[in-house]
């Protein structure tokens, strides 16, 4: 469900409605979003940003295992503030946000790559080596950014590779993995 609200000026860009048992509302400055979320009947998730998001959630594909799902959310949800942090050329908050997705990334890919170890994946090695690639390149690009203060080359690093291998990843190694975990596997 898709649906475009005006809240004190500021666009309302998804209301994406899933069944749980409770709900409890959570507000995040850093992220300028309000979530309503993961215990409910009714999980709903609002996202509040001034201007165009880069990723939005339409653009991900929802896998067979839900906690996989919110990961992706968390990951898009960084991404897009780390975005809005370099259009407002914030130095300290690109800096922050970089580490965040670093720190973030790592614990998302640990987690899926214990559940592929968990439930003997075949291409554990082929998905855990694109993790690696790229949180090698994250760190990279974090190193960059440290010496040379230079909001451009993170744009061009979201823009140019990051978005594009995020939702690749996503619609392609993770869904099919998941699918796989969820056939394989009661701890997914």
């Amino acid at each position: 469900m898709r649906i475009i609200l005006n809240y004190f000026g500021e666009l309302v860009s998804c209301i994406r409605i899933h069944l749980l048992i409770f709900s409890v509302l959570f507000y995040s400055r850093s992220l300028n979003l309000f979530i309503l979320t993961n215990i409910g009947i009714i999980r709903i998730i609002i996202y509040i940003f001034k201007g165009q998001l880069l990723i939005t959630q339409d653009q991900l594909t929802m896998v067979a295992i839900p906690s996989m799902n919110d990961m992706h959310l968390e990951e898009m949800l960084l991404i897009n503030a780390l975005h809005e942090a370099v259009k407002s050329r914030d130095f300290k908050s690109i800096k922050d946000k970089l580490e965040e997705l670093l720190k973030e990334s790592k614990i998302h890919f640990s987690k899926e790559e214990e559940m592929m170890e968990e439930a003997g994946y075949p291409e554990f090695f082929t998905h855990k080596g694109e993790h690696d690639r790229q949180l090698h390149e994250l760190a990279h690009i974090i190193k960059y950014f440290t010496e040379r203060q230079d909001p451009q080359a993170i744009a061009a690093y979201i823009e140019g590779n990051l978005n594009s291998w995020t939702i690749h990843h996503i619609q392609t190694m993770d869904a099919e993995m998941a699918t796989f975990l969820q056939s394989h596997s009661t701890k997914a």
